[in-house]
C-alpha cells in the first residue's frame, strides 16, 4: 500500500522537490492510509493510472492544475470513502492554482504541500499505531481471559474428581461398617441361643466391632 500512495501523492512533489525530501515523506508512510477501493478498480489499475499521470506531468503534457485535479479524481475513485485524503488532494489543487497564477513561489508550493502531506501521513500513522496497540491490548486481555478460564476449568475438574473420590471412600466405609454390624448381629444371636440352650452355667456373649473385624466375648 505504501507504493500505491507514493505513486500518486509523491508525484506532486518529485517535480518540485529534491529526492531527499521525497524520501523523507516515504519514511512517514504508514502501511495502510486508504480504505476499500471502488468496486472493480483494482490496486494494479490505480498504480498504472498514477504512474501514467505522473509521466504526463513530468513530460509537461499537462499543467500543474490539471495534474492536481486528475490526482484528486484518482484518489476519489480508488478510495471513495477516505474523505480526509480527498481533503489533502483538494488542498493540492488549491496550491497548484495559486502556483500557476504565480501567487506563491515554487518553494512555497513545495513547502506547503509537503507540510500538509506529512501532517496527513503522520496522523494516519498515529491512528494505525493506536489501532495496532488497541488490537494488541485486546489480544492480551483475551489471552489472559482464556488462560483464566482454562485454569478455573482445571480447578473445577480437580474439585469434582476429589468429591467423587470422597464419595467412593465414604460408600466403601459405609459398606464395611454394614458388614461388621451384620457379623456382630449374627454372633450375638448365636451367643443368645447358646445361653438359652445351656442354662447352667449361664453364658452371655457380647460382640463388638474391632478394627476391620468383630470381637466376641462370652461369659
Amino acid at each position: 500500500m505504501k507504493a500505491l500512495f507514493v505513486s500518486i501523492a509523491l508525484a506532486s512533489l518529485l517535480a518540485i522537490s529534491s529526492t531527499a525530501q521525497a524520501q523523507a515523506v516515504r519514511e512517514f508512510m504508514p502501511d495502510e492510509v486508504l480504505d476499500t477501493p471502488t468496486a472493480g478498480y483494482t490496486q494494479d489499475a490505480f498504480e498504472a493510472d498514477a504512474n501514467a499521470l505522473r509521466a504526463k506531468r513530468d513530460a509537461k503534457k499537462i499543467t500543474e492544475i490539471q495534474y492536481a485535479k486528475e490526482a484528486l479524481s484518482l484518489v476519489r475513485r480508488f478510495q471513495p470513502n477516505n474523505y480526509e485524503a480527498h481533503t489533502v488532494f483538494e488542498y493540492q489543487v488549491l496550491l497548484a492554482t495559486k502556483f500557476q497564477k504565480k501567487k506563491i513561489s515554487q518553494e512555497e508550493y513545495q513547502y506547503l504541500w509537503a507540510e500538509r502531506l506529512n501532517e496527513y501521513l503522520a496522523k494516519a500513522k498515529k491512528a494505525e499505531d493506536q489501532a495496532r496497540a488497541d488490537e494488541e491490548y485486546r489480544q492480551t486481555r483475551q489471552n489472559i481471559a482464556e488462560r483464566e478460564s482454562a485454569r478455573m476449568a482445571e480447578e473445577k475438574a480437580r474439585s469434582e474428581q476429589a468429591y467423587r473420590e470422597h464419595l467412593a471412600i465414604a460408600a466403601a466405609e459405609d459398606e464395611r461398617q454394614q458388614r461388621i454390624r451384620a457379623t456382630a448381629g449374627f454372633l450375638q444371636g448365636m451367643g443368645n441361643t447358646f445361653s438359652r440352650t445351656y442354662q447352667n452355667p449361664t453364658v452371655n456373649c457380647t460382640s463388638l466391632p474391632l478394627g476391620t473385624g468383630v470381637s466376641t466375648t462370652c461369659r
